[in-house]
């Protein structure tokens, strides 16, 4: 799942994260994209963006990404085929011991 929002386009992200989005974060057009990688699916739908070549439904010609959906939030997370019995959940947050990681002196 990619959201396209004005000008910008967001990570990708898997069905069961989006699912569970507040309110605000649910606006624009949403992909939904079956790639092996997530860097995949984000060039296809960057390119559909660009209208550089890549295509709109099925099986991209152009790179290793297939379109499974294009619309709103809610139509999106259907074609990708999230179902409304699985239990949407945001991850826990991860903290890191230095807030700009970088080479510290341990002793």
């Amino acid at each position: 799942m990619i959201r396209h929002h004005g000008t910008n386009l967001y990570l990708p992200l898997r069905p069961s994260l989006a699912a569970a989005l507040s309110g605000r974060d649910r606006s624009g057009t949403w992909y939904a994209v079956k790639a092996d990688h997530p860097n995949d699916a984000y060039h296809h739908v960057r390119n559909l963006v660009a209208g550089t070549g890549c295509q709109r439904h099925g099986p991209c010609r152009q790179c290793h990404a297939e379109s499974l959906g294009v619309g709103l939030y809610h139509d999106a997370l259907a074609r990708a085929g999230h179902n409304a019995n699985f239990a949407a959940a945001l991850p826990a947050d991860v903290r890191t011991p230095w807030a700009h990681p970088r080479a510290r002196q341990v002793t």
